[in-house]
Parts: structure tokens; C-alpha cells; sequence
């Protein structure tokens, strides 16, 4: 059930002042720091060895003088919104929603560890956080999901919830929906990694159903109450990629759309091993992506569907480069003495 006590920590409060959009004020003109912004800036901090939650007081917030980057006015602007903070984190934590910072428990460890800086600053969600560490099997696909397409991933997504594997995936029409459905009847587990607000979906009955029974969890990177933007959606999907084990691509086209650009990236980052559906009537940019080096995976093979996980480890094999890992070992922690955990 979601847990209405969470309590954001102090330093997270601070990020969140940094980088969160609060509803209207987004067509203010003060702009929160991009996650590359307050990658460089989190960098800064651990040089001057400062935590966030010290930069609400004044004698340590003399000490942004001394960072050229960005404009003073502008991050101080920024942690002047407390008390607007204060009102959206009531709404927010009311809801069952919880805000994770990079040097937080239970933020994503694979996010630390495979994104390095390029891990989102925050991590919004509702449902049970310990789904997020037990990787599983990413489905993605295209929004237009023909008969085979559907047949196929309603399969894939039974197969993985009978080998105990969690599903990811994005939470979009088409085959995202389809398998993060098919997952849940067959009693699996699923993370939704939305480009949207998860206050927006997490109000929907089914939706809400599935949270409180505690095998479905919700997780973005942008602000609980913003709309779906393409960009968000592009963002999104290297960080549906770096929570799972292995990556399913049902249905793509080549050159075009967020399927193949996630995963044409993931073959280039090595994040993952990367299949993808192989058969008679499977669109070209899935013979494409197994071109450049993607596994096939046919229908066949996902029978027994208990036996889905043994298959993808032997299959795998063939994934010879390690996955790719962030900048440094310190690229997690956005100030010093944070948990890795």
C-alpha cells in the first residue's frame, strides 16, 4: 500500500527546489536546472565539499559567489521556493507519492551505477521501491500493435511473470500497455517508467488497484503533475534499459520513433543484452536492429514459459561487451559523505 508518512530528506528537499517544476510556475520564466546543469553543479558541491541542505543557510550559501557556471540570481531564485515546496510535497506525500535524490536509500542503484552523472537528480514514484532493484525483463515496442505484435507480447509478458521476472516498461499505448497488463493478470510484478507525472496515472482506479496489492510501482524522472512531452518520453527510455536484466524490442521502425532509439543506443552503450522479436511478418527495423547486433528471439522460444529466464541467460552468451558504466565511481553521489545505497 502506498505510504503517505514518507518523508523526503533534507538534502533531496533541496534538489527538489534545484530541479522540480511546480505546476504553474513552469510558465514563469525561472527555469529549473536541467539534469546536466545540476550534474555540474553536484560536482561543484562535492569539490567544496558542501551538502545540499547546507545551502539554505546563508553562510554556505555565500559560498555560490564562487560558482561561475550559472547565474547566482537564478539559483538563488530557485531556493527561495520553500514554501512552495512545502505546499507541493504536502500534495504530493498525501497521495502515497515518494521523492528519492541520487544520495537517498532506495534510489535506484542500477541508475547509479550504469548512468553515473546522467542519472536523473530526482526519482518520483508510488508502489513498492524494492521492485525497482530486482532488474526482470524490459518490453518495449511501437504505439501501433498489430495482431501478431499484441499475440507476441502478451506471451513474452506471461513467460516472464512465470519465471519470476519483473516486467519494465514505459507505460505507453501499444505494446508497453499490453505487456505491463499482461504481466499483472499472470500475478508478475511490473515498473512503469513513465514520461509523465506519476500523480496524473496513479490516480487511474486500475492503476490504483494494482499499487495497494503492491505488484505494480510507478517511477519518473520529471514532476509528479507534468503532462507527456516527447522529450520525456525520448529521455525515459534509457532509464527503463538501465533497470532491467535484459531488454525485449517487440516492434520498431528503423530510424524513427523511441523504440529504436533506445535501443540503437543500447547497443552502443552495452547497457544490457538486447533481443529482439525475429519471424515471419516482423517489421524491418526489427531485422535492422538484429543487424547491428541484437539477439533474435521467436515465438517458439518462449515456450515452456516458465523456462523464459533460463533461455535469455543461455541466449545472452552471445553478449560479449560488459554493460556500460558511468563516469566515475563517485558519479552517484551528488555531496559528500551520501549513501550508496
Amino acid at each position: 500500500m502506498p505510504d503517505s508518512s514518507f518523508q523526503v530528506s533534507p538534502d533531496t528537499e533541496v534538489v527538489l527546489l534545484l530541479c522540480a517544476r511546480f505546476g504553474a510556475e513552469a510558465d514563469s520564466g525561472l527555469l529549473p536546472l536541467t539534469d546536466a546543469e545540476y550534474a555540474q553543479f553536484a560536482k561543484w558541491l562535492r569539490q567544496e565539499d558542501l551538502r545540499p541542505a547546507e545551502l539554505v543557510v546563508a553562510s554556505s550559501r555565500a559560498h555560490l559567489s564562487d560558482y561561475r557556471e550559472l547565474e547566482r540570481d537564478r539559483i538563488e531564485a530557485l531556493l527561495d521556493r520553500g514554501g512552495r515546496l512545502a505546499f507541493e510535497l504536502e500534495r504530493w506525500t498525501s497521495r502515497g507519492l515518494w521523492i528519492l535524490g541520487r544520495g537517498d536509500p532506495g534510489y535506484p542503484m542500477r541508475w547509479k551505477v550504469k548512468l553515473g552523472e546522467g542519472a536523473p537528480p530526482l526519482a518520483y514514484g508510488v508502489g513498492k521501491r524494492e521492485i525497482l532493484e530486482r532488474g526482470g525483463l524490459g518490453i518495449v515496442g511501437s504505439r501501433d500493435a498489430d495482431d501478431a505484435t499484441a499475440s507476441f507480447t502478451e506471451r513474452a509478458a506471461t513467460a516472464a511473470a512465470a519465471s519470476e521476472m519483473t516486467v519494465v516498461s514505459g507505460g505507453a499505448q501499444g505494446v508497453d500497455q499490453i505487456a505491463m497488463a499482461a504481466s499483472l493478470r499472470a500475478g508478475g510484478e511490473v515498473v512503469g517508467v513513465t514520461a509523465e507525472g506519476v500523480a496524473r496515472l496513479s490516480v487511474k482506479s486500475d492503476v490504483r488497484d494494482h499499487i495497494v496489492a503492491g505488484n505494480l510501482v510507478l517511477v519518473s524522472a520529471v514532476s509528479p503533475g507534468l503532462r507527456f512531452t516527447t522529450w520525456n518520453a525520448m529521455a525515459r527510455n534509457r532509464l527503463i534499459y538501465t533497470l532491467c536484466d535484459y531488454v525485449l524490442a517487440v516492434s520498431t521502425s528503423e530510424g524513427k520513433g523511441g523504440t529504436w532509439s533506445g535501443a540503437v543506443e543500447d547497443l552502443k552503450k552495452r547497457w544490457v543484452p538486447l533481443f529482439v522479436r525475429s519471424g515471419p511478418s516482423v517489421p524491418p527495423g526489427n531485422e535492422a536492429l538484429l543487424r547491428k547486433g541484437a539477439i533474435a528471439l521467436t515465438e517458439a522460444e518462449l515456450s515452456p514459459c516458465d523456462r523464459l529466464r533460463l533461455s535469455l541467460e543461455e541466449r545472452a552468451g552471445t553478449w560479449t561487451s560488459e554493460p556500460a558504466r558511468g563516469n566515475s565511481a563517485q558519479a552517484d553521489l551528488p555531496f559528500p559523505g551520501a549513501s550508496a545505497g
